[in-house]
């Protein structure tokens, strides 16, 4: 008789692919047949199929049930529900947010001009320019009067076209893609290989039709289950399986009505109702300045890998735009223009040369090591989980990789990556980095990350329960082999390996242990090693912190892990929402446990890092800087502006506030003392010579106020340029700024910047203000000052520039000055 099982879907986000491709793999390994039934809907799947699971819309909370029959139906029963019990919670993670709603407020100096302005969705910021590519949809057709004369052959077509076109996509997965582009050609793959799939096209043979017949009958099937599901994710698939059809029939020879091969010859904006990945990454990336997309969503793998590729991305626009020759994809607010006239032109190059300048200043010193402006080191290091993110982590200016997370290689995969296959992977990231430090930490599962080849058991609270290196006692094989990778690629570069979730010395010496025992035996057979390799621990725990002084005497280094530290420490698990408002890593106890643990360290001579989400976040660097810490390590795309507000910050000034921090009675009062204490960072004055240009090019006052917040923004003290330009001309519309003599000074109060400042702009061609005099204005001086501040410095600072511009010999000063530092220095001395 067979078996039953009924659960409550425990995910969030519904049976999407990443849970649908574990739970199939599970099924996978045995004989019996495995079916589910949502309760909800009725519908029924093959649970070794991803595509059967998924298309039968399982959403949160929705009662399923599942049939176990056939000879090892007991064993694949404890198998399943163990995986359902124990891991299929933790294998959730949130599917793409919804793309934002672009702001179609068309940008002041566009206004009256006669272009046609689209909205739309931004699914990848930037800015393009290109003429119109037109790309239609692909079609999938066999012809309908052929008859199957064969279907022994017809099956060995299609077997052998399956196998092409798996052969293919592994081979571009083993080749030198980004971990975007590898994700989404393994989505594919698993596409390719679906049980449910493969049996309905060769049901559809043996029933008389042909190879190309049964493919197209097949996919468009399952297609339209996907469709009708509701489902935007669910619609996104059917793409995808549209495209693996295509490529069936294309190996096959049948005929197929193609999409024309597109070559870009210009700078070029595609438009299309939608694309399959393949399409995307057949076009020429140098000529491709922006994509427009009727149709793709948040979850759409082109939109996934034009995020990655940095393509700048709008969807949900009108066919309209297709008719026009040339466009902008304004993927910044969200809209699309045209046509390209020269005003808009100009506009948009001048964005664009924006966005390279803002660039341009936060890296220009990423080959210089980062140091306070009282010349304390602090190494800014990046947090991977693919080799292939390690070329990014560089260009950005990482020092060093201070947490490769190793759980990527190991997940979505049914059984553990090999030694030889970890230790290229190891190697490649240490020879790419040279001299610069790699810091790997051995596979952290269990919890949030759970593996279904791994020895787990069914756990009430998997958090408190068998992860990390608790985990290793029992899979002592699968460690060994890591250990063995890492230890063997150390002999490539600055690597150091540390463990997780490690809570008492023993837990520490008997990783210490394992990792010389395998050097030991390295150095017995002659396998070349780092021979000077440190082995070190995270710190996330607090018995660990409470022992770090015993610990310091086991291990060579330490990294603090605060997303863990903090939730223990509070007694909070941070993705339950009932509780999560309480997690804040500024609360005072832990900003003490942070300074307790890195005193300690510091008093041993012991090297401490921080590698949790609390280093990336630039508002916390007072804290970080002030508690002395070696290195912080974060992801990889803000490290140009963490690098950028070090060389801001005084050390002695932020251990005040780190003393101050630890004397408060709660988050918020942390919070506002970092607040104070960020908007006057040391570094910030309220003018610096890259806020001053001596030859501005603007032709109207328009582009004087525009050109004027760029300034504010390459220099990133504010990010918000349309509204510091609204909050500019808020006041300017009400009485003009022009105080005549040439010489204007328009002003705003917002707390959309990061820091008062005053900018000024002198210009090549003398243009009309609405002075008092009804003189033209060459000099324009803008004072930007945060809505907060308390001591009312705008209308000081604003009285003192009147006054001194009523004195002729002043003006003369400012008028006849050489360049941006002489304007600065004669500035700065009259308002200081």
């Amino acid at each position: 008789m067979p078996l039953e099982y009924t659960f409550i879907c425990p995910l969030p986000n519904g049976m999407h692919a990443r849970p649908a491709s574990l739970f199939a793999e599970i099924v996978a390994a045995f004989k019996s047949s495995v079916s589910l039934i949502n309760e909800r809907t009725g519908n029924k799947a093959d649970a070794a199929s991803v595509l059967d699971l998924i298309s039968v819309d399982i959403r949160n909370n929705d009662r399923c049930r599942i049939i176990f029959s056939g000879d090892d139906e007991k064993t694949a029963y404890s198998s399943v529900v163990k995986f359902i019990e124990n891991v299929l919670p933790g294998c959730d993670e949130p599917l793409p947010k919804p793309q934002s709603q672009g702001n179609v407020k068309m940008p002041r100096l566009l206004d009256g001009l006669d272009v046609t302005c689209l909205p739309g969705n931004i699914a990848c910021g930037g800015i393009g320019i290109g003429r119109v590519v037109s790309i239609n949809g692909f079609t999938l057709q066999a012809d309908s009067t052929e008859t199957a004369k064969d279907p022994i052959a017809e099956r060995k077509k299609l077997k052998s076209a399956i196998n092409a076109v798996r052969s293919d996509m592994e081979s571009m997965i083993a080749g030198k893609l980004s971990s975007v582009e590898a994700d989404v050609l393994r989505a594919h793959l698993s596409l390719i290989n679906d049980a449910a799939l493969v049996r309905e096209i060769v049901g559809l043979i043996d029933s008389g039709r042909t190879g190309g017949q049964a493919v197209v009958n097949a996919i468009e099937k399952f297609a339209e289950k996907l469709e009708n599901t509701g489902s935007e994710y669910m619609r996104e698939r059917a793409i995808d399986l549209r495209d693996i059809g295509i490529q069936l029939l294309e190996r096959m020879n049948i005929g197929v009505i193609k999409q024309r091969e597109v070559v870009l010859t210009e700078p070029s904006i595609v438009v299309a109702s939608s694309l399959a990945p393949r399409q995307l990454l057949s076009l020429d990336r140098k000529l491709l300045c922006g994509l427009i997309l009727k149709q793709a969503g948040a979850t759409s793998h082109a939109v996934i890998l034009a995020r990655s590729f940095g393509i700048p991305t709008v969807t949900g626009i009108a066919d309209a735009c297709t008719k026009a020759g040339e466009v902008v994809v304004d993927a910044e607010r969200g809209m699309v223009l045209f046509p390209v006239s020269d005003e808009v032109r100009r506009f948009y190059e001048r964005e664009i040369e924006r966005q390279a300048l803002r660039h341009a200043h936060l890296t220009k010193f990423n080959d210089v090591p980062v140091v306070t402006c009282d010349g304390v080191r602090l190494e800014i290091a990046a947090n991977i989980a693919t080799g292939s993110e390690v070329e990014a982590t560089i260009a950005n200016g990482a020092e060093g990789i201070g947490l490769f997370r190793t759980e990527m290689l190991f997940s979505e995969r049914p059984s553990p990556p090999s030694e030889d296959e970890q230790f290229e992977i190891y190697a490649h990231v240490a020879r790419t980095m040279g001299e610069r430090p790699v810091i790997i930490r051995t596979l952290d599962a269990g919890g949030d990350k759970p593996l279904p080849y791994l020895n787990q058991t069914v756990e009430e609270n998997p958090f408190l329960g068998c992860r990390g290196i608790r985990l290793y006692r029992n899979n002592i094989e699968l460690i060994t082999n890591q250990i063995r990778a890492i230890v063997r690629a150390s002999a490539f570069g600055h690597v150091k390996v540390m463990a997780p979730m490690v809570c008492s010395i023993d837990e520490a010496r008997w990783f210490l242990e394992l990792v010389r025992s395998v050097q030991a035996d390295f150095g017995e057979t002659g396998v070349e090693y780092g021979r000077e390799m440190q082995i070190g621990i995270m710190i996330e725990v607090p018995s660990a912190a409470m022992m770090i002084d015993k610990l310091c005497d086991v291990v060579d280094f330490f990294s603090i892990g605060t997303n863990d530290l903090c939730q223990y420490l509070l007694a909070v698990e941070r993705g339950n929402p009932k509780v999560s408002s309480i997690y804040n890593e500024r609360h005072p106890a832990f900003v003490r446990l942070l300074k307790s643990i890195a005193d300690c360290a510091r008093s041993r001579g012991k090297w401490v890092g921080m590698c949790g989400e609390m280093a990336g976040k630039v508002e916390n660097l007072p804290l970080l800087v002030g508690l002395g810490l070696n290195e912080i390590s974060l992801s990889a795309p803000n490290i140009a502006a963490i690098r950028n507000a070090v060389s801001s910050l005084d050390t002695g000034r932020c251990r005040q506030i780190v003393e101050s921090a630890i004397d408060c009675r709660d988050a918020s009062e942390v919070d506002l003392l970092l607040n104070e204490f960020v908007v006057k960072l040391a570094g910030q004055p309220l003018l610096d010579a890259n806020l001053i240009i001596t030859q501005s090019n603007s032709r109207t006052k328009a582009e004087v106020i525009k050109e004027l917040v760029d300034l504010l923004y390459v220099a990133r003290r504010t990010d918000s340029c349309d509204e510091v330009e609204e909050a500019i001309w808020a006041r300017e519309t009400v009485y003009s700024t022009g105080l005549g003599h040439g010489f204007a000074i328009p002003h705003c109060k917002t707390d959309n910047l990061k820091a008062n400042s005053l900018a000024v702009l002198k210009l090549a061609h003398p243009i009309e203000w609405g002075s008092i005099d009804d003189k033209p204005v060459s000099f324009v001086i803008l004072l930007a000052i945060r809505e907060s501040d308390r001591d009312n410095s705008h209308m000081r600072i604003f009285s003192i520039l009147a006054r001194k511009l009523m004195d002729e010999d002043f003006r003369q000063l400012l008028s006849t000055a050489k360049n941006s530092n002489e304007i600065l220095l004669r500035l700065s001395s009259e308002l200081t």
